[in-house]
């Protein structure tokens, strides 16, 4: 996903944050944005940026914060539980639907 959002803000203020290690020790902390990115289609939409577990804050890089996209994980909180093999099925499926999606979009690009 391409940024929107000011993802440079969040690298910004997480590597302040963790250069203070009496506010965060080394490898430790969370920080997270909500923001707009653009998908893998071309869409304008909501994401959250979570930094990855085991990174560092005092020098976390844009690289370290993945975006979500928000709607998929709406979807979830519908569930209970999800067994590791239905998220791996869940995964296949969403990746199988993108990979038809972005086919649809290069077909109609080409002509």
């Amino acid at each position: 996903m391409l940024a929107v959002s000011n993802v440079e803000d969040l690298v910004r203020r997480s590597n302040l944050l963790g250069s203070d290690r009496t506010i965060a020790n080394q490898g430790g902390g969370n920080t997270s944005m909500k923001g707009l990115t653009i998908d893998h289609a071309g869409r304008e939409v909501s994401a959250v940026w979570v930094k990855a577990s085991g990174a560092d804050l005092a020098s976390i890089k844009e690289p370290g914060f993945p975006a979500l996209g928000l709607d998929d994980l709406r979807l979830l909180l519908d569930r209970d539980e999800m067994s590791d093999q239905e998220m791996l099925e869940y995964m296949a499926s969403d990746e199988a639907a993108r990979s038809r999606e972005d086919e649809s979009h290069s077909s109609r690009r080409v002509r």
